[in-house]
């Protein structure tokens, strides 16, 4: 939805509303333009002046300050983890054990945010990096369950996203948030990704706010506070009540945990052992009990006396 007119060249890009615990604030994708609500309209609160690195990022308010994961350029996404500054009005970023790539856009990565825990769930990474030599140009999905945890700036891989889930990376649309997971449509259906309990939950399409997700999600934003969802446009507010008791429990794991590679080469470095060891017994074995050619007793004799007459010693005959 677009709640300001912008100047060119960002008329048309993203708006993203922000709620803290004082303050409402604005954020255009693609930048680090944000604004806040004083006074009954919108006053821009940076200076800063860099813009088209993060389109895609994942704004979100965490301790009452404003934070932005991600997006990416022309040439590579990233995941970088920016911070807004109040004093000095610019971002900075925030080191993290290590970088993911999220890009926050239809059919990439999902998202979903825990304020109250201060984590961010994510699936499908999308590795875009044209500075690096590779096999092939086409960007590719790193099918991969990760959680960052805001109070330690830290990533943890939970396992790698369940294969029947693969073709909702090429499908997917975000609906909202949820207390309890990432209300996505995917290829037309509704489902509420629980990263917490790894359980994918479906809305029945007989139910009647599933026909108002629908209609209503693409032409604003959807906001879930609680148990009460939110569609705000321009001109008006709807809200309707929604409860995790209204979903199905599909019995779907949204990702399996992987064996971890370490644990997988110590096993096949104890297979090599054990199976050198098994080679090396066997050989021993064989050669201290391999059986012993017994030779027949009558050509035992034989061979003895062909060996006496010839070891017999030369006589000397006289010369007559």
């Amino acid at each position: 939805a677009q709640y300001i007119n912008l100047p060119h060249p960002w008329e048309n890009q993203r708006q993203v509303l922000l709620k803290s615990d004082t303050a409402i604030y604005l954020f255009i994708d693609g930048s680090g333009i944000i604004y806040q609500y004083k006074q009954h309209h919108f006053v821009r609160i940076d200076s800063t002046i860099y813009r088209g690195y993060n389109f895609g990022t994942f704004p979100f308010v965490y301790n009452n300050e404003l934070y932005n994961l991600g997006g990416g350029g022309y040439w590579r996404i990233t995941g970088h983890l920016r911070k807004f500054s109040n004093k000095a009005h610019e971002w900075y970023i925030i080191p993290l054990n290590e970088e993911d790539p999220v890009q926050n856009e239809p059919n990439a990565t999902m998202i979903w945010y825990n304020p109250n825990a201060g984590k961010i769930y994510c699936a499908n990474f999308i590795d875009k990096n044209e500075g690096i030599k590779k096999q092939t140009t086409q960007n590719y999905n790193q099918y991969k369950v990760k959680v960052l945890d805001l109070n330690t700036m830290n990533w943890t891989n939970l396992g790698m996203l369940n294969k029947t889930l693969w073709p909702f990376t090429k499908t997917t649309q975000e609906v909202a948030m949820t207390p309890w997971g990432a209300l996505l449509d995917n290829d037309g259906k509704k489902l509420l990704w629980n990263f917490e309990k790894n359980t994918l939950y479906r809305l029945p399409l007989e139910n009647d706010k599933s026909q108002f997700i629908t209609t209503n999600y693409l032409n604003g934003n959807l906001f879930c506070v609680d148990s009460t969802l939110y569609l705000c446009e321009k001109d008006k507010i709807d809200t309707i009540p929604l409860s995790l008791s209204e979903f199905e429990n599909t019995g779907i794991p949204i990702y399996v945990k992987e064996m971890k590679q370490s644990n997988s080469n110590s096993y096949i470095i104890i297979i090599i052992i054990a199976s050198l060891i098994v080679l090396v017994g066997g050989v021993a074995f064989w050669r201290y009990y391999k059986p012993k050619k017994h030779t027949p007793f009558v050509q035992q004799i034989v061979t003895n006396n062909i060996s006496s007459a010839i070891s017999l010693p030369a006589k000397n005959f006289p010369d007559y």
